[in-house]
């Protein structure tokens, strides 16, 4: 792997660089599912965006799931303009929306759409793909994961109410000592594929070599002792408001505003201790994985997924 080389691109480079877009590419984000499953997608759209000088943008709508007024600014710095669209538009404005999959419903929607702004483009509709050379070209050097590590880290700077919320659900949390991280998916994942055996985890962090304390997030508490049973030479410890016997959108989607809220500020907090491990060790089939691949440019990251 290459090695990583913070480059002089920063926020103010980006933000110059995306206002200069010949199109707005207007995203919709808050739309009611995961927070990994769509930061991944708002990734790689900002990234297609920056490199074939489109304008990122972001659609307002009704809050929903972890979106508690607007979606990103709940948790982020602001970074990207946003643009009221009507209720239906916003509704339309999907990788996949009602009905889309009957002959003739996108360019239906596509026409619908282009009724608000020619110029605009929509989430459905096909960016080029990543392009190393155009990174290049914007003064964001290096390899594919040094390159979105450098975007991200201009990214995501947590706003002043979750930055607080992060350092208190934190402190009790001895982070001073080196330590490995796991991350164990369980819950409605397994709509999707088997979940991963525990077994794969504890092979992977015996052939790391790695530390002796070991940092455990999961969205199923019960995940803890099994591994401790598994683990018994190794210190485990969690984040102290770590609870819960498996995420299910749904449910969560229920849940007060409030709540959703300071669920999402706890898996949050539980992210930056993930992302400051010596090594981190997830499985593929989660938006989590991909989310920290990112975030530490796919430095020390062990992957236990099904092949």
């Amino acid at each position: 792997m290459d090695a990583y080389v913070p480059s002089n691109f920063d926020r103010s480079r980006y933000l110059c660089i995306n206002a200069s877009g010949a199109r707005r590419y207007v995203f919709q984000f808050g739309t009611g599912g995961g927070f990994g499953a769509e930061v991944m997608r708002l990734l790689t759209a900002v990234i297609q965006c920056l490199c074939h000088d489109h304008e990122f943008v972001l659609g307002r709508q009704p809050p929903t799931g972890f979106a508690i007024n607007s979606g990103w600014v709940d948790y982020f710095e602001p970074v990207w303009d946003e643009i009221n669209l009507p209720r239906w538009a916003a509704r339309l404005n999907r990788h996949e929306f009602p009905l889309n999959s009957l002959p003739l419903a996108r360019p239906l929607a596509r026409l619908a759409l282009s009724a608000i702004n020619r110029n605009y483009l929509f989430m459905f509709d096909e960016l080029p793909k990543y392009s190393q050379s155009h990174l290049h070209g914007k003064g964001i050097p290096g390899n594919y994961w040094a390159q979105v590590k450098e975007l991200t880290d201009v990214l995501w700077v947590y706003n002043q109410r979750v930055r607080k919320a992060i350092e208190q659900i934190n402190a009790p949390v001895d982070l001073t000592q080196p330590y490995d991280a796991i991350h164990v998916r369980r819950g409605d994942k397994i709509t999707e594929v088997p979940h991963v055996p525990l077994s794969r985890y504890v092979d992977a962090l015996r052939e790391s070599h790695g530390m002796r304390r070991i940092f455990v997030a999961t969205d199923d508490s019960r995940v803890v002792d099994e591994l401790r049973q598994l683990l018994p030479r190794h210190h485990l410890f969690t984040s102290p408001g770590s609870i819960g016997t498996g995420y299910d959108q749904p449910t969560f989607n229920r849940l007060s505003t409030e709540e959703r809220f300071n669920r999402t500020v706890q898996f949050i907090a539980e992210l930056e201790v993930l992302r400051g491990a010596g090594t981190f060790i997830g499985s593929s089939p989660s938006n989590v994985y991909y989310l920290l691949r990112h975030l530490r440019g796919d430095r020390g990251v062990i992957d236990v997924g099904w092949d």
